[in-house]
């Protein structure tokens, strides 16, 4: 057995539980995660990783709570930290930041997390960023976001 750590983030996002609890599910399905599974009485997302080829090894776990109109995502990845290609990155923050790209553009949160105050520009430029070099969005994606923001 390797030796794994956990890794947490929050986010605050707009809309009901129940949607988000689809959208977080097809999100990690989108991103190739196995054995998939929604507990609905739990709030509860989880999926599995293992890349073939690489060292990406783990799984991640998403719990849904309400707070008014919008709703806390916790998102709890654990993965596996024993091998030299994990030094110096966090295999859980990679898992994270999959599990992100498979909510795309649209679906990133619109609230920071723990101040309740909108994300600022800049942030959600370099967001859109990752997600472009991900692969997750097209150029042509990348750029309607883009002027979105900048209105």
């Amino acid at each position: 057995m390797g030796i794994r750590k956990m890794v947490e983030e929050q986010m605050v996002v707009p809309g009901g539980r129940d949607e988000w609890l689809g959208l977080c599910q097809q999100a990690l399905i989108s991103q190739k995660f196995k054995k998939v599974s929604l507990n609905s009485t739990l709030n509860q997302v989880r999926g599995d990783f293992k890349q073939i080829i690489g060292t990406l090894w783990g799984d991640i776990v998403v719990t849904l709570t309400p707070e008014g109109p919008n709703v806390r995502l916790t998102v709890r990845a654990t993965a596996n930290v024993d091998n030299v290609y994990a030094l110096g990155s966090s295999p859980g923050g990679k898992l994270i930041a999959k599990f992100k790209a498979g909510l795309g553009p649209v679906k990133m949160p619109l609230v920071a997390p723990q101040e309740g105050h909108p994300i600022p520009i800049t942030e959600q430029l370099e967001r859109l960023a990752v997600m472009r070099g991900a692969g997750s969005l097209t150029d042509a994606e990348f750029q309607q976001a883009k002027s979105q923001l900048l209105g």
